[in-house]
């Protein structure tokens, strides 16, 4: 079974992967507000791969996360 999540990417990786309610569409458009160096996503993922991002963003790995997060991607669009 698949999931959507809302991600937050800047030049350093991924920082922020919030599986999608209303309250982390309004974190997201919080941390979005006025930087023009962060892109939000929106993605599907299933149950392992979310997982392995957070063990990644949890050890500060944030260029891999986005990698894996490249590689995995099935469906995904610009959230903000």
């Amino acid at each position: 079974m698949t999931n959507a999540y809302l991600c937050l990417a800047d030049r350093d990786g991924l920082k922020t992967v919030l599986p999608e309610t209303a309250y982390s569409k309004r974190e997201l458009a919080r941390l979005m507000a006025d930087r023009k160096d962060r892109l939000a996503l929106w993605t599907v993922l299933n149950p392992l791969e979310a997982q392995v991002l957070e063990s990644l963003l949890q050890h500060a790995e944030y260029i891999p996360a986005m990698r894996y997060l490249e590689s995995n991607i099935r469906y995904w669009g610009r959230a903000i």
